[in-house]
């Protein structure tokens, strides 16, 4: 299990800086009765909305590299060795050209990674689908515009892109899909 918290020093005011940690708890430890979580090594990094890889110990993180003040999100890679609790992360993206959305959606295999972005190629609310194969700097625009604002896919059975916002359309709220063999 992993989850997004945040440490403020003592000093913590509104409008001051902080910082988002990652922490990991291994959930077996319910049959010793103590269950600490441990912070990942994630520097400096702000990071937030992370989802599990299918079959193994990594995780697809959104955040803003720490070299910069604002602009572009990217996808960050945080790999895990289950045995002795260290961590790697890694910037896949490393594009301050391309916005990269939140969430990252896993394949089913757990090669790629696939998201909304946006590189200045479409309108206002008008998103890409980019993918990453997790080695950096490897992100491509596999479909150059989405249906209009969709931006927080879901990956269903490697073929269907479920957007996690519903809209109203003609009074009635609806999911939308995209079928990404047929386009």
């Amino acid at each position: 299990r992993a989850y997004c918290s945040a440490r403020c020093g003592r000093g913590y005011r509104p409008g001051t800086d902080y910082q988002r940690y990652v922490r990991i708890i291994d959930l077996t430890c319910r049959e010793r009765g103590a269950c600490d979580a441990f912070a990942a090594d994630t520097g400096t990094q702000d990071l937030y909305e992370l989802a599990w890889a299918p079959s193994d110990y990594r995780m697809a993180l959104n955040g803003t590299p720490a070299e910069q003040a604002y602009g572009s999100n990217d996808i960050f890679l945080l790999s895990l060795d289950s045995q002795t609790n260290t961590t790697v992360l890694t910037n896949l993206t490393q594009s301050p050209e391309i916005d990269d959305q939140p969430p990252a959606a896993w394949t089913a295999d757990g090669t790629a990674l696939l998201f909304a972005c946006s590189a200045g190629i479409t309108a206002t609310n008008e998103y890409s689908l980019c993918r990453s194969d997790l080695n950096p700097g490897t992100d491509e625009i596999v479909v150059p515009l989405l249906p209009w604002n969709m931006h927080f896919p879901r990956l269903a059975a490697d073929r269907w892109i479920i957007d996690g916002i519903q809209v109203m359309s003609n009074g009635v709220y609806s999911l939308r899909s995209f079928d990404l063999q047929s386009g």
